[in-house]
């Protein structure tokens, strides 16, 4: 009990903490403490940062993020339907949902994480034509 505070979960002073705390203090650095965060992914067509998957699409076709304001944007000013347009970065058609998997394990060949999470997600809630798999999803996941 610290007898000042009345306190009953006052740690212990130990020897050997102050040791590893003085070694640990000695590895870090300011550079380390201090350096920027890597920086957020940016729409390859507007350079608008993409913070959420919720406010971009991976496109299949060319194995980029791009921002759904571009994509909606080509649609409208192309005058197609938003879901049929071109992809807006390499402008190569729409693939189909047996294409969007074939682009896809692809891509995963390829060692592309993004290709690797987007496909689990379409196996994991059976998406693009791909039957619903949770096992070959978690496969792909770890």
């Amino acid at each position: 009990m610290d007898p000042t505070s009345g306190n009953m979960n006052v740690p212990r002073y130990r020897p050997k903490d102050e040791a590893e705390s003085v070694k640990r203090t000695s590895e870090l650095s300011d550079e380390v403490l201090f350096k920027l965060p890597p920086p957020c992914k940016e729409c390859p067509i507007c350079f608008l940062p993409i913070i959420t998957s919720i406010t971009s699409t991976y496109q299949a076709c060319c194995g980029k993020f791009l921002c759904n304001g571009c994509i909606y944007a080509s649609g409208k000013v192309a005058g197609y339907d938003v879901t049929k347009c071109p992809c807006p970065f390499c402008r190569q058609p729409v693939p189909q949902d047996n294409e969007v998997l074939k682009l896809l394990r692809k891509r995963v060949k390829a060692k592309d994480v993004n290709a690797m999470h987007t496909l689990a997600c379409q196996y994991y809630y059976g998406g693009s034509g791909a039957t619903r798999d949770v096992d070959k999803a978690l496969g792909i996941f770890l």
